[in-house]
């Protein structure tokens, strides 16, 4: 729900450096669709695209409102 995507998008920005970046991205993707954010779900997929493009989240990613 919308809260839970709100709360997630809140605690990612406390996450810094490089570890699971692409999955940090995938879930900033899912939260703004989420939250009915699509300009913001389609910066971060294609962020997400060029990060990890063999990825298993990547079918989720382009299954989502941030679809090419």
């Amino acid at each position: 729900n919308a809260g839970n995507a709100a709360g997630a998008l809140l605690e990612l920005r406390a996450v810094r450096g490089r570890a699971l970046r692409a999955e940090r991205t995938a879930l900033e993707v899912f939260a703004h669709c989420a939250l009915g954010n699509g300009a913001q779900a389609r910066l971060h997929a294609a962020a997400f695209r060029q990060l990890a493009p063999h990825s298993p989240l990547l079918p989720r990613v382009n299954a989502s409102c941030a679809a090419e």
